[in-house]
């Protein structure tokens, strides 16, 4: 397992676990997001602050490769109909593309990228941008589509809903907090659901789905220090909230499906929580 140290505000190495055990550290600069190719068994690290991606062989857990990509790379996501990993760069408002240990091209999408997914249900990658999402359509590379969420300061994440083939996009103001339900098949906002009120500056870190009772579940927090995790049933209705201690800073969502919970971290107490889904 390999695991950022610092997801949110970047941290300067990654950790490679053998069950509870670290048996290596990489040292990297500023590590963000990370991913794992499957065709390749590579590992791919973007690194926020020096505009580059990492590539580390799995077999032999060694730096391979460094990818100049654009400015404040964040979120990646692979396309396995076409083997390549696409990189959303926040403040050069494009997205890159790397195949193997090589960049293939930049693709405009404008407005702060932060996130990216993949559907194969449409070959298409979903790449969360501040208040909206952008649809690159992974033959052509071209963007096709351009999804408006809520009026936002705040750059949202982008999940694939296996159960109905949908995405789903959050977006927060100074106050509130949405969750938006994307129809894939024609890229519009089928479904909005309003899943916090009057928080002050709130924030949704992450989405995650859990495909034992296909529900969504999303970490929340604001600027007085409060933080929950939400879950948001199939019907797209906020059923429940599960409250976290004062000052919990609820970050990463992981679903596992060795034994169904869910996993939270913890941003500012180095810990996390495990949820019975």
């Amino acid at each position: 397992m390999y695991v950022n140290n610092d997801t949110e505000l970047g941290g300067n190495g990654l950790y490679i676990l053998k069950g509870l055990e670290i048996v290596k550290t990489i040292s990297l600069a500023c590590v963000g997001p990370l991913l794992y190719n499957p065709s390749n068994k590579f590992v791919y690290v973007s690194n926020h602050d020096s505009n580059t991606v990492s590539v580390i062989n799995g077999n032999t857990n060694r730096v391979i490769a460094i990818v100049s990509v654009g400015s404040a790379p964040m979120g990646l996501a692979y396309d396995p109909s076409n083997q390549v990993v696409y990189v959303a760069n926040f403040y050069s408002s494009n997205v890159s593309v790397i195949r193997g240990t090589k960049l293939v091209m930049a693709i405009e999408v404008g407005g702060y990228p932060s996130s990216a997914t993949y559907d194969p249900s449409n070959k298409c990658v979903y790449v969360g941008r501040i208040g909206s999402v952008s649809v690159i359509n992974g033959t052509t590379d071209k963007v096709i589509a351009n999804v408006k969420g809520a009026a936002s300061d705040i750059p949202g994440n982008v999940i694939f809903d296996p159960a109905n083939k949908d995405m789903y996009f959050d977006s927060c103001n100074t106050n509130r907090c949405f969750i938006f339900d994307i129809n894939s098949t024609t890229n519009k906002v089928v479904t909005k659901v309003s899943v916090s009120t009057y928080h002050y500056y709130p924030d949704i870190p992450d989405i995650a789905f859990d495909p034992t009772n296909m529900d969504i579940y999303f970490s929340l927090w604001d600027g007085y220090g409060d933080g929950y995790v939400g879950v948001l049933s199939p019907s797209n209705t906020l059923v429940t909230t599960v409250s976290l201690p004062y000052n919990y800073y609820p970050s990463d969502v992981i679903y596992n499906p060795s034994n169904a919970f869910i996993y939270v971290s913890d941003n500012g107490h180095a810990s996390a929580s495990v949820i019975s889904s």
